[in-house]
């Protein structure tokens, strides 16, 4: 049996591109954790909350803590 080499490996794993390009504790990596590339797209939905008066805000990193949405949400 013929061991595979990273390049190899990586080419299985459909990183083509640029493997030559990225450093070896890098391929080892990749390669440790297996699987196989895919191109993917993601898109940010916002979530929104509509208070006691009928406002609608859009809840962020910092509000999304108030502790009563209901009473205290106002800034």
């Amino acid at each position: 049996m013929i061991p595979f080499t990273r390049k190899k490996t990586l080419k299985i794993m459909v990183f083509s591109e640029k493997i030559d390009t990225l450093p070896e504790e890098m391929q080892e990596e990749l390669i440790a954790d297996g699987g196989v590339k895919v191109d993917s797209e993601v898109e940010y939905e916002p979530t929104f909350y509509t208070d006691l008066d009928g406002v609608e805000h859009i809840v962020t990193e910092k509000n999304k803590e108030k502790s009563n949405w209901n009473l205290d949400w106002r800034e």
